[in-house]
């Protein structure tokens, strides 16, 4: 059964955490950034975000909203907002290998420089061309990479996706690679996670067109029970 946590939760979330949020608005998509990133900060983190659909400006102006005076954490480098083509698009294509390494190299960075460890997050529309999904196979196959990397790890993650803007059967594949998550706003535990993970090729992620639906509605009932 899956259940819902409450919203203070989200000041929990600890290291080694992997942690997927759906949202279709803008309030739902910063719910839980704005007290994982205020606690991230709070408790000598480096704190990670890769930028996509929102401008820098736009992102700035949520958390300043919020009582994070941001731009002095980005100036002592605590705070670092990064670009898809800095991270997720650097290479040619994208390399689910390649980017757990930069991963991996911004923990131990981040433990060079004194800080306890990484908490990031990212705007996961990069993965959008055009309005399409450009590899969802690849995309699977590196959250899946995550689950085995992140539990043993001094890092803590929060992979955001736009439900308005993400096919349901990648959804499908995202709520089976993901321990946690948070719907709309709200974290629960995930019934459908798969350890080790399942539906890593393009073709399993595609048979699942029909799930998505049926699996948040499974999910949001189980938590009114």
């Amino acid at each position: 059964m899956s259940k819902i946590m409450p919203h203070s939760v989200f000041d929990n979330i600890k290291l080694g955490d992997h942690i997927c949020s759906i949202y279709q608005n803008k309030e739902q998509q910063f719910t839980p950034l704005i007290p994982f990133f205020k606690k991230g900060l709070a408790n000598n983190m480096q704190c990670v975000y890769i930028i996509d659909e929102n401008s820098q400006e736009d992102l700035i102006s949520e958390f300043e909203n919020n009582g994070i005076k941001i731009t002095d954490f980005i100036k002592t480098g605590q705070f670092v907002l990064l670009t898809k083509r800095e991270t997720y698009l650097k290479w040619d294509t994208f390399n689910p290998d390649k980017m757990i390494d930069l991963i991996k190299n911004f923990e131990k960075t981040a433990i060079e420089a004194n800080y306890s460890g990484v908490f990031g997050s990212g705007e996961m529309t990069w993965q959008l061309g055009n309005g399409q999904i450009t590899d969802s196979g690849k995309l699977i196959q590196y959250e899946a990479k995550l689950d085995d990397f992140i539990p043993n790890s001094k890092v803590a993650i929060i992979c955001q996706y736009n439900e308005n803007r993400f096919r349901p059967e990648v959804l499908t594949g995202v709520l089976h690679t993901h321990p946690w998550i948070i719907l709309y706003g709200k974290i629960y535990e995930n019934k459908y996670f798969y350890r080790p993970a399942q539906y890593t090729t393009k073709e399993q992620v595609a048979s699942l067109v029909d799930s998505y639906k049926l699996m948040l509605g499974e999910i949001l009932h189980d938590a009114k029970k």
